[in-house]
């Protein structure tokens, strides 16, 4: 959903948040001192599986991602920070994706992180209002013929068995 350019949702924190390191350093360690291991982990939740854990990660550290992340890295993981964004409508914020790998690779793989993490934790919201097609005794009613209809086929399979038996013999 956007509005005038802009985007409705926002990034579930910045690219470099301090405040994130204390509330979350696991997630932070594993992009500091091993990026391969948290970019095989978001790769492939990105893609819903599309993508292998182990070849996203070792991808990843052949590109030279663990030492150096600023030549052909930043490119290969701009398509999927790319596919995050539209995925969830995320503003391209504060910079373009291939510029925000460039600019501080493990960061921009933290920020993802966190926002999977957020948006998976998001509960799905089930009915709270009654169907106001159909009163309460209209429902009642259509459960009961439901259930009947349920019972009468699961008795017939066996009634069937029955029959066929009995003419056999």
């Amino acid at each position: 959903m956007t509005t005038g350019g802009r985007s409705d949702f926002r990034w579930s924190s910045k690219l470099i948040d301090y405040k994130e390191i204390t509330k979350d350093p696991v997630t932070c360690a594993w992009g500091t001192f091993c990026p391969c291991v948290l970019f095989g982990r978001n790769v492939n939740r990105i893609t819903d599986g599309q993508t292998s854990f182990m070849k996203a990660c070792l991808t990843e550290i052949v590109m030279g991602g663990c030492l150096c992340w600023c030549c052909c890295l930043p490119f290969y993981a701009a398509q999927f920070r790319e596919q995050l964004r539209k995925k969830q409508n995320l503003p391209m914020d504060p910079y373009s994706d291939v510029h925000s790998h460039m600019f501080c690779h493990p960061c921009a793989l933290c920020q993802e992180e966190r926002q999977l993490q957020a948006a998976e934790s998001i509960p799905m919201n089930a009915p709270t209002k009654p169907n106001p097609d159909r009163h309460p005794e209209e429902t009642q009613k259509h459960l009961e013929e439901l259930k009947k209809t349920m019972h009468d086929t699961e008795n017939k399979p066996a009634e069937t068995q029955k029959m066929t038996r009995n003419h056999s013999h």
